[in-house]
């Protein structure tokens, strides 16, 4: 494996500050695929590039992952000017290109205040790629959140291992992001509670449900890694 299979979608944070995510991703995969540019990345400080950029990266084969790393309220993605690009249209997006070739396995929401249940649902309303969606509800503080996406995109990227073979056990999607979820409410339960972090899954029977509302659910993972 040479890419980590994740797409980065960054609005510049503050006029006068060179923050950045860029530095934890090559981080990411550095140590996961052996090589700091092992992911794609693309800056949008307007809605129509914001637009642009996620129909293109949503329809790329490669790309598995999509993080967006920019401002958010309850409205939706708030991009550098000052624009917000609302649920529904993201919805719309991800829906015409889940009729296109797509590989997209999971939408991560890098904003404040946005992924709610609400939003979700609405974003779910429709055939989309992602198996989950993962963000916060709440606003939360760039260092705290970066540290939770730091562990939670980790682990999602590195593969699970057999103790006693040492060989990678194959995953359904819906397995990973269970598994991911479940490391994340034994290592970081403070910050996932406090942050008001969620992990959404669709279900046919229970409609959205957040993984991290649930319990026991978790354990034959846990004791595979």
């Amino acid at each position: 494996m040479t890419d980590t299979g994740i797409a980065v979608i960054e609005s510049t944070w503050w006029k006068k500050k060179n923050t950045s995510v860029r530095g934890f991703f090559e981080i990411i995969a550095d140590i996961v695929v052996k090589n700091p540019h092992g992911y794609h990345y693309e800056m949008a400080n307007n809605v129509e590039g914001l637009k642009k950029a996620i129909e293109t990266l949503s329809s790329t084969k490669d790309v598995r992952y999509l993080y967006l790393a920019m401002h958010g309220n309850a409205d939706g993605i708030v991009v550098h000017n000052r624009e917000t690009l609302s649920a529904i249209v993201l919805r719309n997006i991800l829906s015409r290109a889940y009729h296109q070739r797509n590989s997209l396995k999971g939408l991560y929401l890098g904003c404040c205040e946005f992924a709610t249940s609400e939003t979700v649902s609405k974003l779910f309303e429709r055939d989309i790629s992602p198996t989950w969606i993962a963000g916060y509800s709440r606003s939360v503080d760039w260092i705290e959140s970066s540290a939770l996406d730091m562990l939670f995109l980790s682990t999602l990227v590195n593969p699970l291992i057999d103790r006693k073979t040492k060989r990678k056990i194959r995953e359904t999607e819906l397995q990973r992001i269970e598994r991911v979820a479940g490391q994340l409410k034994n290592s970081a339960p403070g910050l996932v509670r406090d942050m008001g972090f969620g992990v959404f899954v669709r279900d046919a029977q229970r409609g959205v449900r957040d993984l991290f509302e649930e319990h026991d659910y978790f354990d034959e993972f846990d004791n595979a890694a």
